[in-house]
């Protein structure tokens, strides 16, 4: 068959018409209306369907950075489990939390992990420093009285202020995350990091829980008494308490826990012993409140100066006379006194004084637990 001519088996749509750019006049009309080919509509119609969406691949780190990466894991994990098996009581349980919080921040990563402490951090001083601002606001605006119902708009200003920081806080950390998933050797070194600063958080955790245990010393042998007598309150925590006390006596690492308490430098701290002291001491609560007591007290500079300024009100005159401890603690005085460093100082270092005798170091009493497991 010449070539240019039709075969009467091919359709007449398979014709190709010249461009009508190329003719002087417009297109007749058996071409203007005749059907188009069926190969551009189909590559048009398959340029419509939606493609599926390709992945970009991350990019990988050198492959001696991943073997490099691996081999300080089991370094690590390797180094905490001799601990466990060598170590004396503190050491191991120092060693187990180390190595969870070891997996926790190799898995977040130094970055997440810093931020999210200081976001839960932050949202607990927000919290304080502006929920109950809040909390105030709403409730006069809806005229809720004072007293325990007073205390709902307070937490939920609370509760508000640290949901809205802990919101920011994820946003930031997962914008940093964002930013660490395209740089492969960064993101390695951010796991290294984060899995020793998981290692000193678990280590942190074990020093302050020994800790406490050291500065509660005196009420936790008074609470062990208490258990010993009705055993039925509870056999898990009288043999927790036993357990907890002779580690730190007899372990190094506890001894050296025992010698080295920064909670005693806090004044807070202080007072919060002393205050546990006298909860659990019924001798130590006749003590503070008899007629010697409150007369010593009064003769401090630091308190003298402020029941001097008291004295000139006649309404407190007359509370102090009658001992009004109702009307003497609502007077913005008594909060002024409250407020002054100097007479809590006072007051804790008089205390201190005051109860050294009876319970010193070096008395048996009151400062050891029976050693037994």
């Amino acid at each position: 068959m010449p070539p240019g001519t039709l075969s009467p088996h091919q359709p007449r749509w398979r014709e190709r018409a010249e461009p009508p750019s190329s003719r002087a006049g417009p297109p007749p009309a058996t071409e203007r209306y005749a059907p188009r080919s069926a190969e551009p509509l189909a590559s048009e119609l398959w340029r419509r369907v939606p493609q599926p969406v390709r992945r970009q691949r991350e990019p990988k780190h050198h492959p001696a950075v991943g073997t490099l990466l691996w081999l300080y894991r089991l370094a690590l994990l390797a180094g905490l489990a001799y601990t466990m098996v060598v170590g004396g009581p503190v050491l191991r349980v120092a060693a187990v939390a180390a190595a969870v919080f070891a997996l926790w921040g190799d898995w977040d990563g130094v970055v997440c992990h810093a931020l999210r402490i200081v976001g839960l951090a932050g949202a607990i001083a927000a919290g304080l420093a502006f929920g109950i601002p809040l909390g105030d606001w709403v409730g006069s605006y809806m005229g809720v009285a004072a007293g325990w119902m007073g205390l709902m708009p307070r937490l939920g200003g609370i509760a508000v202020v640290m949901l809205v920081v802990a919101i920011v806080s994820a946003a930031i950390r997962y914008r940093i995350w964002g930013a660490l998933r395209g740089r492969p050797n960064l993101r390695a070194a951010d796991h290294v990091l984060g899995s020793l600063l998981g290692v000193a958080e678990g280590a942190l955790l074990i020093a302050a829980i020994g800790w406490t245990v050291a500065t509660f010393e005196r009420p936790l042998s008074r609470l062990h008494d208490e258990l010993a007598a009705r055993p039925e309150l509870g056999h898990w925590l009288l043999h927790s308490i036993d357990r907890a006390h002779v580690a730190l006596q007899t372990d190094p690492a506890g001894q050296l826990l025992m010698r080295t308490n920064p909670l005693l430098q806090f004044e807070l701290m202080r007072a919060v012993q002393q205050a546990a002291d006298v909860a659990t001491d019924v001798q130590a609560r006749e003590q503070l409140f008899s007629e010697q007591s409150v007369r010593e007290l009064s003769e401090l500079p630091p308190v003298k100066r402020h029941l001097d300024l008291m004295r000139v009100d006649r309404k407190l005159r007359e509370a102090l006379e009658q001992r009004d401890l109702a009307a003497i603690m609502s007077s913005d005085a008594f909060a002024a006194m409250l407020a002054d460093r100097a007479v809590r100082q006072a007051v804790l270092a008089w205390w201190e004084r005051k109860c050294r005798p009876a319970h010193s170091p070096q008395s048996p009493k009151g400062t050891a637990l029976p050693p037994r497991l």
